[in-house]
């Protein structure tokens, strides 16, 4: 399993007048999903695989407002980082 982080930097949104905003929904094409007024969340124990994060605007009422701030796709694979040497010396005697 993986960790997702996801950070995003807003854009300006109309809304209308008199809408209390709230926080931001934060969206995986899992089914998982976190609410936080953050601009950055963590999903941890994604499986490998491709998804969809969106991030949305909810109103105080946590409905939720206009379109996705953002829409992006990413695959998180399986592979294992290891360190290696990046140069390696043989020396025979």
């Amino acid at each position: 399993m993986k960790t997702v982080l996801v950070t995003i930097a807003t854009v300006p949104q109309l809304f209308p007048s008199g809408t209390t905003i709230g926080n931001f929904r934060y969206s995986l094409s899992n089914g998982a999903t976190q609410d936080s007024a953050s601009l950055s969340v963590t999903f941890a124990d994604v499986a490998p695989g491709t998804y969809t994060v969106s991030v949305q605007r909810m109103d105080a009422s946590n409905s939720l407002l206009g379109s996705p701030i953002i829409s992006d796709a990413f695959t998180i694979t399986d592979d294992v980082s290891i360190d290696v040497p990046s140069t390696v010396s043989i020396t025979l005697s």
